[in-house]
């Protein structure tokens, strides 16, 4: 992930600190003998960034050679998205949430790719390529509250539930290191 991503995840963070990203939904809620019923469903959601440990994913030694030499290495990487939902809320109302508010893919994925590239190892130095996993979690608070139909305006009853939605996102990062052993 590059630079101009991790501002905007943290605008968003921010953002999401002061419900600016607060979104009202309702959904139908259907009693047979009751009148007309729905839930106001409204969404705020934050993001959490954790990496796994660098690891060492191969190497190229340069010691003992007087010029420099290119270091190329092919690394398979994956990206992974799960989600949980919440139960009471309608996956079409959760499925448009993660669209806008995490990056317009769907709720679970996974692609494998390999991570290529070059770099210039110089004189008596070691190259290492390092490799880690960026896990991102977006937690979207739904806070549901019952409304029913009265006299031709909705009124609120009962007390408002709140159920969470992760959605767990793995990125691959890569990087080379020049040692000196």
């Amino acid at each position: 992930m590059g630079i101009k991503q991790l501002l905007f995840a943290s605008i968003i963070y921010i953002l999401s600190l002061s419900n600016v990203l607060a979104d009202v939904q309702y959904q139908d809620a259907n009693c047979l003998f009751c009148p007309p019923r729905r839930k106001m469903i409204t969404t705020s959601s934050f993001l959490s960034i954790s990496h796994t440990p660098w690891r060492d994913e191969g190497r190229y030694n340069n010691l003992k050679n007087p010029s420099s030499a290119t270091y190329s290495y092919a690394i398979p990487a994956r990206t992974l998205r799960y989600s949980s939902f919440a139960a009471e809320i309608d996956a079409g109302i959760i499925r448009k949430e993660i669209f806008n508010k995490v990056d317009g893919k769907p709720p679970s994925f996974e692609t494998k790719e390999t991570l290529k590239g070059q770099k210039f190892i110089p004189p008596n130095k070691v190259g290492v390529a390092m490799y880690r996993e960026r896990k991102e979690t977006v937690t979207f608070r739904h806070q549901i509250q019952l409304q029913e139909k009265s006299s031709g305006k909705w009124r609120n009853k009962g007390p408002v539930r709140v159920k969470y939605t992760y959605v767990n996102t793995a990125y691959p990062e890569i990087k080379v290191e020049i040692r000196d052993r």
